[in-house]
C-alpha cells in the first residue's frame, strides 16, 4: 500500500518545476527537477530531460549556463541524499540510483509482470483521466501555450512505454498536465456559452462530464475495493482465532495486497518466505496457511490435507462484464484469490520437536530461526526474565513492542554460533537457548 507513496511526495516537487518550466525560470526548473530526479524517481529524467531540450533547442537557456547550474544542483543533491541515506543504511548508498540500476539497467522490474506496449494509452491514461480526457485534443488545439508542455508529457509516457513493467503511479505526473489541457478547454466553452445555442450545449456537456467523473470515479474505488484479498484474509483470520502466539506464513499475493502492521496481531509470528513449497516438511512449523488459489498452488495443497484443513475463502476482482439483458448491464466479476488453512487440532498434541530444532541450529539456521518451537522457548524464557527481575510494564503497552524486542533477540541469536555458547552433540537445545539469552541479555 505505501508503494505509490515516493511518486506522491514528488508530485508537489514535480509541479513547481513545471511552472518554473512554464514561466522560463530556468535555474530553479534545474535545481527543482534535480531534487525530483536524484533523491525521489529516477523515471522523471527522461519528463524533465525532454522540456530541457526543448528549451535548449529554442535558444530558451543557454548551454552553458544549463551546464554551469546542472552540475552545481546534481553535486550539492548527491551529497545530500548519499550522506543522509548512507547514514540510515548504515552503508555508502544512493538509493534512487540503486533502482534505478535495478529495475531499469537490469530490467529486474520485469519480474514483477510485464504490459503491452500501448497499456498507458488504453488503460492507464483514460482510467485517471475519466471523462475529461476526450477534451484534451480540443484544449490544444485552442490554447497554444500549453501544446508543448502536453505534446512533451505524451512523449515522455511514449518513451516509458517502452520499460515492459508498467505501472499507472509511473505517469501520475502527466495527469494534472492533460488536465489543464482539458480544462482550458472547458473555460473557453464557458466563457462563451451565451454567444449560440451550440455553445450552451457544450456548456452542459462541460458541466456534466464533472458529473459523469465523479460516478465514475466512484465505480473505480468499488472495484479497487475488492482488489486487496491479502487485508481481507488477515481480517477474516483475526476475526476466527484470538489465541496467542500462532505462527502464520503468507504468500506473496497475501504480503502485496492489504497485509500491513494494522493488522497484524503483535503476539504472532507472521512468516513471507517467497515461493515455499507447499509441503508437510516445509510448512511443519506454521499454525495458519494464507495461499494463493492457482492450479499451481491447489495441486500442492492437495497434499497437505493430510495436517491443513480449509477454513474459509477470500475472492478478489477479476473482470468487468457487460450484461445487456439486465437492468444493471455492468457487473463486477470475482473469483477466488487466497485460502486460508488451518493446521488440524491433533497435529498439536505432540511433544514439541526438540531433537529436530537441535539439527537445525547445526545445519540450517534459516529454518531454526523462523522455527515455531525456538521462538516460543525465546519468548518464554524472555518473559520470565523479565518478571525475576521484577520489571513491571505498564499494561497499556502495545503488545507489538513485546513481539518487536522478541523478533531483536531471536535476530540478535540466529547470528551467533551457538557451539560457542554450548555443546550441542551433548546439551539440551532449550537449555541452550536459555544460556545464550542470558549472555545477549545480560
Amino acid at each position: 500500500m505505501s508503494r505509490t507513496l515516493p511518486n506522491i511526495l514528488v508530485l508537489p516537487i514535480v509541479l513547481l518545476a513545471l511552472t518554473a518550466w512554464f514561466k522560463k525560470e530556468n535555474n530553479r526548473f534545474i535545481w527543482l527537477s534535480g531534487v525530483s530526479i536524484l533523491i525521489f524517481r529516477s523515471e522523471l529524467s527522461i519528463l524533465f530531460g525532454l522540456l530541457l531540450l526543448h528549451n535548449l533547442f529554442c535558444n530558451q537557456i543557454k548551454f552553458k549556463s544549463f551546464l554551469h547550474t546542472t552540475i552545481i544542483a546534481a553535486f550539492a543533491i548527491l551529497s545530500i541524499t548519499i550522506c543522509i541515506d548512507s547514514f540510515f543504511w548504515n552503508k555508502l548508498i544512493w538509493p534512487e540510483g540503486k533502482v534505478l540500476w535495478y529495475n531499469t539497467i537490469l530490467n529486474k522490474s520485469s519480474e514483477w509482470g510485464t504490459s503491452p506496449f500501448l497499456w498507458y494509452f488504453y488503460s492507464a491514461l483514460p482510467r485517471a483521466m475519466g471523462f475529461s480526457a476526450i477534451f484534451v485534443p480540443f484544449g490544444l488545439y485552442l490554447e497554444r501555450r500549453i501544446r508543448a508542455l502536453c505534446l512533451i508529457s505524451l512523449m515522455f509516457v511514449l518513451l516509458y512505454s517502452f520499460l515492459p513493467h508498467k505501472e499507472l503511479r509511473f505517469i501520475i505526473y502527466v495527469f494534472p498536465v492533460l488536465n489543464v489541457s482539458s480544462a482550458c478547454y472547458c473555460s473557453a466553452i464557458w466563457k462563451n456559452y451565451q454567444k449560440s445555442a451550440l455553445n450552451r450545449l457544450k456548456a452542459v456537456v462541460c458541466v456534466g462530464h464533472i458529473f459523469l467523473n465523479f460516478g465514475f470515479t466512484m465505480f473505480l474505488l468499488l472495484v479497487s475495493s475488492v482488489n486487496y484479498p491479502g487485508g481481507e484474509a488477515i481480517q477474516k483470520l483475526n476475526s476466527i482465532d484470538s489465541s496467542p502466539n500462532q505462527y502464520v506464513h503468507v504468500s506473496n499475493l497475501v504480503a502485496q495486497s492489504g497485509l500491513t502492521r494494522f493488522y497484524q496481531r503483535g503476539n504472532w509470528i507472521y512468516n513471507k518466505t517467497e515461493n515455499l513449497k507447499y509441503n508437510a516438511e516445509s510448512t511443519l512449523a506454521f499454525d495458519y496457511l494464507l495461499v494463493e488459489q492457482n492450479s499451481k498452488s491447489l495441486d500442492e495443497i492437495n497434499s497437505l490435507q493430510m495436517n491443513f484443513i480449509q477454513i474459509d475463502q477470500v475472492y478478489c476482482f477479476n473482470k468487468i462484464s457487460i450484461q445487456y439483458k439486465y437492468f444493471n448491464p455492468v457487473s463486477i466479476d470475482m473469483k477466488p484469490c487466497v485460502i486460508i488453512l488451518k493446521r488440524k487440532t491433533q497435529i498439536f498434541k505432540r511433544e514439541p520437536d526438540y531433537e529436530g530444532l537441535r539439527r537445525l541450529a547445526i545445519e540450517n539456521i534459516k529454518e531454526f530461526r523462523n522455527s515455531k518451537i525456538m521462538w516460543r522457548i525465546v519468548e518464554e524464557y524472555h518473559n520470565s526474565r523479565l518478571s525475576k527481575s521484577k520489571i513491571n510494564k505498564n499494561t497499556s503497552v502495545k503488545a507489538n513492542e513485546k513481539q518487536d524486542e522478541i523478533k531483536l533477540l531471536i535476530d540478535k541469536i540466529s547470528k551467533l554460533d551457538l557451539s560457542e555458547y554450548c555443546d550441542l552433540e551433548k546439551i539440551d537445545i532449550k537449555e541452550c537457548l536459555k544460556t545464550v539469552i542470558d549472555v545477549v541479555e545480560g
